[in-house]
């Protein structure tokens, strides 16, 4: 019975949710201007802080941390 319910949860249920969720999102980004620049903002912040940590120098020894 559970393993029945894990499968019905794993192979039904979410998948419906993230394609209600994706739809959702993808028409807010196309309605909503305020939306479209909270995720243009989000994404540089990512791409800033990934590229920033590639630029920090990775201490050798433990008396640099």
């Amino acid at each position: 019975m559970e393993t029945a319910l894990l499968w019905t949860i794993k192979k039904i249920f979410l998948p419906w949710l993230v394609k209600k969720v994706l739809n959702q999102a993808w028409y807010q980004l196309k309605k909503n201007h305020a939306f479209q620049r909270l995720v243009i903002i989000l994404y540089l912040h990512w791409q800033f802080k990934t590229t920033l940590f590639q630029l920090l120098p990775v201490p050798q020894d433990e008396e640099n941390l």
